[in-house]
């Protein structure tokens, strides 16, 4: 019947919204735990690395790095949020077997990072929209949409900027720019 349908749909639009508003949650407590402080890049990134790389469903996807020698420091208020959803929807476009390379780099008062993946890419039609509010290329019930929002708010928080290129079924490369902090500087 018809009243039936409407409260099939409501059901899973309440459902989205908890799913969504629980995502919300989990980043402002994250946030209110992590005030600005200065962080050592590389060691945030082998922190979500190592946390990704434990999923099972994971198994299938190597992942590699390439990062600068030199130790490099960030402003950090939540970056590692940051790394752990990329990483995450790397390895969901490699649905597989696949690889992962993150490469960082230090250019004068910027630090460089790059996330490749080879996995499906983003189709032409989804790439303006990949870091709006509740876009998804997810199956249904899969992703809530927030991510990359997500992302986006917490690397212009610290003076960032993330910047991405995909063709299909060759891959996607998100690409960060964050400000670099001086280790002799107090914030």
């Amino acid at each position: 019947s018809l009243a039936r349908e409407y409260l099939l749909k409501a059901k899973e639009g309440i459902r989205r919204a908890i799913q969504i508003t629980g995502g919300l949650l989990a980043l402002s407590r994250e946030s209110a735990r992590q005030p600005s402080r200065r962080a050592e890049l590389h060691t945030l990134i082998e922190q979500s690395l190592a946390m990704i790389s434990q999923n099972p469903s994971f198994r299938g996807v190597c992942f590699k790095k390439q990062f600068c020698e030199e130790p490099v420091f960030v402003r950090d208020s939540g970056l590692s949020i940051v790394f752990k959803n990329l990483f995450e929807n790397a390895c969901h476009a490699i649905e597989g077997e696949g690889t992962v390379i993150t490469t960082t780099s230090r250019n004068g008062k910027y630090v460089l990072i790059s996330i490749l993946d080879t996995g499906c890419g983003v189709p032409e039609e989804h790439k303006g929209c990949l870091f709006e509010p509740f876009f998804t290329t997810k199956d249904k019930g899969k992703g809530t949409g927030i991510g990359l929002t997500i992302c986006r708010e917490i690397i212009e928080r610290v003076g960032g900027e993330i910047t991405f290129e995909s063709a299909e079924k060759r891959g996607t490369t998100f690409f960060i720019t964050l400000p670099y902090q001086d280790p002799g500087e107090n914030r």
